[in-house]
C-alpha cells in the first residue's frame, strides 16, 4: 500500500490512489495495446456518477447502433450524506439517507455506464492537453445522455433534472473489454478537483466581490431580471452542448431587454428625439409587432445618448446571433454553431450597457427633480 500512487487537491484535501502509471489526478490500471485486427472488437466502456436520482429508470437501454447505457440509482455513504445535508453528527442509527427530490444533493446518485460498441481512445496522447482529452471523452457520453435527461423531465414532470456537460463531473472511469471475455484493460480512474461539483472546503467568510455581483443582479428591475434568467439559461445550454438552444435563450433575452430600453425611452422622451420624430402613438400600437431586427438596427441607434459611444461591435454581433437564431429555428440544417459562443458575449455586453443606461437616466431624473 505504501507504494501506491496517490495525488491530493491542497485546497480541499480531497485525493485519489491506485495502481498504475500517474500523471496529474490519472490512474490506468492494466495497460495494453491493441492490434487493428483486435480494435474491431474492442468495447468501450464510461462510467459516470450524474448528480441526481434518475429513480424508476433502473434498467440498460440500447441508444442508437453503437452504444448500450445502463442506469442504476446509489446511495451515498453515511458521512458524505450527512454532510451534504448539514447533519452535525453521525450515528449508527442512521442507515441510509435520500434527499426528496434528491436532485443535486449529492445524496443518492445515478450511476450511467455507457457500453460504445467499439473501440476509443483511453490513455493520454502524447502532446494533448489533459483537460481537452476528457473533455471529448465526456461530450460523447454527455451527447448520448442529454436526450435522454430531456426525456425523464418530460415524462415524470421534474424539471430539476437538467442536461449535464462536460464540466459537471468530478470524475469518471473508463475500460476497454475484448470478448468474450471480461477482462478490464486500460482501466482508467480520473478526478476532476475543480469541477462545478466537487466538495470545496467550507469557507469562513463570503467574498465581499462575488456577493456584491451577485446580490446586483436582482436589482434591475423585473424585465432585466427576466433578461438575466434567459441570458444564463443560455449559458448553461451552451455548456450542455446545446448550442441551438444557446443561441435561441440569449437573443430571447436579447429581445426582452431591448423591448423594454426603446418603450422606456419613448416614454421618458415623449414625441421626439432630435430631428427624428417618433409619434407615441403610432409606437404602441406597434409596439407588439416590432421584430428585434427593427429595434436594433433602427430604433436603438436613435435612444443611446449622444455623449455615449455607440456599442456598433456588440451590435453587429448580436444581429449576427439573431440570424444564427433563425436558422435555429427555421432552418437547422443551415446552422452554424461555431460563432455562437462569441457572439454570445456581445449579448451580455450589451445587457449592462442597457442596465447602465437605465441606471443614469433613473439618477438623471433625480437629479431633476432635486
Amino acid at each position: 500500500m505504501n507504494n501506491m500512487p496517490i495525488a491530493v487537491n491542497p485546497r480541499t484535501g480531497v485525493g485519489v490512489s491506485g495502481w498504475g502509471s500517474f500523471s496529474g489526478i490519472r490512474v490506468v490500471k492494466d495497460p495494453r495495446e491493441f492490434s487493428d485486427n483486435e480494435k474491431r472488437k474492442v468495447c468501450t466502456h464510461i462510467r459516470l456518477e450524474l448528480p441526481f436520482a434518475l429513480h424508476g429508470m433502473t434498467g440498460t437501454y440500447t441508444i442508437g447502433e453503437s452504444c448500450q447505457l445502463s442506469i442504476r440509482v446509489l446511495e451515498r455513504p453515511k458521512d458524505v450524506a450527512g454532510y451534504s445535508i448539514s447533519l452535525p453528527e453521525m450515528n449508527e442509527a442512521v442507515k441510509h439517507m435520500k434527499l426528496d427530490p434528491d436532485n443535486w444533493g449529492y445524496v443518492n446518485f445515478t450511476e450511467a455506464i455507457l457500453e460504445f460498441k467499439e473501440y476509443r481512445l483511453m490513455a493520454l496522447p502524447e502532446g494533448v492537453d489533459p483537460a481537452d482529452h476528457d473533455d471529448e471523452i465526456l461530450k460523447a457520453c454527455t451527447g448520448t445522455l442529454n436526450p435522454l435527461l430531456d426525456w425523464y423531465s418530460l415524462a415524470t414532470g421534474n424539471y430539476s433534472v437538467t442536461r449535464v456537460s462536460s464540466r459537471d463531473f468530478i470524475r469518471y472511469e473508463g475500460w476497454h473489454t475484448l470478448p468474450p471475455g471480461g477482462t478490464l484493460f486500460n482501466h482508467t480512474f480520473v478526478s476532476f478537483p475543480s469541477s462545478n461539483l466537487s466538495f470545496e472546503a467550507p469557507e469562513t467568510e463570503g467574498d465581499m466581490e462575488l456577493m456584491r455581483r451577485a446580490i446586483a443582479y436582482g436589482k434591475v428591475g423585473d424585465e432585466y431580471s427576466l433578461a438575466y434568467r434567459l441570458y444564463t439559461e443560455a449559458e448553461r445550454a451552451l455548456r450542455a452542448d446545446d448550442v441551438r438552444l444557446a443561441a435561441i435563450q440569449a437573443i430571447s433575452s436579447l429581445e426582452v431587454a431591448l423591448s423594454h430600453y426603446i418603450g422606456s425611452r419613448i416614454r421618458e422622451k415623449g414625441d421626439h428625439f432630435g430631428k427624428l420624430r417618433i409619434s407615441m402613438t403610432a409606437y404602441h400600437r406597434a409596439e407588439s409587432d416590432l421584430t428585434l431586427s427593427i429595434m436594433l438596427k433602427f430604433l436603438f441607434p436613435l435612444l443611446v445618448p449622444s455623449d455615449v459611444p455607440f456599442p456598433k461591435n456588440q451590435v453587429d454581433a448580436c444581429d449576427r446571433l439573431r440570424k444564427s437564431r433563425n436558422y435555429a429555428i427555421h432552418e437547422p440544417l443551415k446552422f452554424d454553431p461555431s460563432p455562437v459562443e462569441r457572439d454570445l458575449q456581445a449579448v451580455a455586453s450589451l445587457l449592462e450597457f442597457l442596465v447602465a443606461q437605465e441606471e443614469r437616466s433613473t439618477r438623471e431624473g433625480k437629479n431633476a427633480r432635486g
